[in-house]
């Protein structure tokens, strides 16, 4: 009967005792029946296999970095999950925009015809020049059905990310998602942390990045086992301890066990030497060539993260420019419009060129929703790509606690 306990050295210390009846019908055993009891102390500690607490607690260190793996390969998901519906919902609020100005360019071809009818009526203008109008109306009809289909085929994206579709569920026709956001009001500001500063930072908090590390992680210590299992076998082994003898069993502790007179100690070395021992030195080998590829795809990783974060850091900026100078070309081009509308009441334009102003009106109203939408989606890419797209919207999400190795 005895307790031990494994050292972080990879040693054991124990401490047992023993009690054994020994009885005999020879005359000479002047102590029969004879009771030997023993306490001892004892400890085993490898000096070259298995010593350390790298081979000690490997198991433990194995576990965690398998426990931060799950946890940050959820936050991953999570994040990317955030940034598709995202962009889905701003790719849905685009082409709702879209949808309106395609809507009014409706309106306006369909006010231009009845002027041009009323002109023809009047005398003042000719039937080609309603002919153009009747097919300004018509060709923009076709455009506003083709960018309802557009926003409808968004739709769906963006409810299938946000909800499961089983065969219970509601189907598609039965939802619809009305965005409740204004793409020009709100924009977020443009970082302000220099780009090697956010890459830096990056590199830390990517989700993808952490993973990699925690599998060189679980290698290292791969290769560390290995190569304790590698070396030859000594330990160090020291035992010390008391006996007892009596007729009694209690008495043989009480009395013989409590005076000392049998102590009793050791201390030795026991050396093995494996013959060959080509087994451990393959799995030694096997365990290296792993870690030298975790060590290859975290490189890879890290130079790939650089690149995209830097990528979205330029497309965050060129974007935001992009607005203002849309801002100002949908401007130029009502005034255009409206000039020439004022023309044509006075027979100086023709209706041909009406509609080509206003072609150009709805192109630059649907380019400046493209670069405000196109903004917001670049800013969630940024966080995204910067491993922090779920902390700057308010949340940790899970694997925030996972040490960052």
């Amino acid at each position: 009967m005895g307790v031990s306990r494994l050292l972080p050295t990879g040693g054991t210390v124990s401490l047992g005792g023993t009690l054994d009846r020994t009885l005999t019908n020879l005359s000479y055993y002047q102590i029969n029946p004879r009771y030997e009891s023993g306490v001892s102390f004892s400890l085993t500690q490898p000096l070259l296999r298995g010593a350390g607490k790298a081979v000690t607690e490997s198991g433990i260190r194995f576990s965690r970095d398998s426990k931060d793996i799950a946890d940050l390969s959820l936050r991953f998901r999570t994040e990317d999950l955030v940034q598709q519906v995202e962009t889905a919902y701003w790719s849905l609020v685009q082409s709702r925009v879209d949808v309106q100005a395609q809507a009014k360019s409706v309106a306006v071809a369909d006010d231009l015809l009845r002027i041009t009818e009323a002109r023809l009526a009047a005398g003042a203008g000719t039937r080609v020049d309603v002919s153009q109008a009747m097919a300004g109306v018509a060709a923009r009809r076709v455009d506003l059905l083709r960018t309802g289909n557009t926003a409808r085929s968004f739709e769906d994206d963006l409810l299938g990310l946000l909800m499961s579709r089983s065969p219970g569920s509601p189907s598609g026709d039965d939802l619809r998602v009305e965005p409740a956001d204004d793409p020009n009001v709100s924009l977020p500001p443009l970082p302000t942390e220099e780009p090697d500063a956010t890459v830096a930072r990056a590199l830390v908090d990517r989700s993808d990045v952490r993973i990699d590390r925690a599998l060189l992680d679980q290698a290292q210590s791969g290769v560390e086992v290995a190569e304790s299992e590698a070396k030859v076998q000594l330990n160090l082994e020291a035992t010390y301890g008391y006996s007892g003898i009596a007729s009694r069993a209690g008495t043989s502790f009480t009395r013989s066990l409590a005076t000392r007179d049998w102590p009793g100690w050791s201390v030795g070395l026991v050396l093995e030497i494996p013959i060959g021992n080509r087994a451990a030195r393959a799995r030694l080998d096997r365990a290296t060539l792993l870690r030298e590829q975790a060590e290859a795809r975290l490189r890879a990783l890290e130079s790939n993260a650089s690149v995209r974060v830097r990528n979205a850091r330029r497309q965050l900026e060129s974007t935001r420019e992009q607005i203002d100078a849309a801002r100002t070309s949908r401007a130029l081009s009502e005034e255009q419009l409206e000039a020439e509308k004022e023309r044509l009441k006075n027979d100086k334009s023709t209706t041909f060129e009406v509609l080509r102003l206003e072609s150009d009106l709805t192109e630059a109203r649907r380019s400046e929703i493209r670069a405000l939408v196109g903004y917001r989606i670049a800013s969630v890419r940024h966080d995204f790509e910067a491993g922090r797209v779920l902390e700057s919207r308010g949340f940790a999400g899970p694997g925030a606690g996972a040490d960052a190795k």
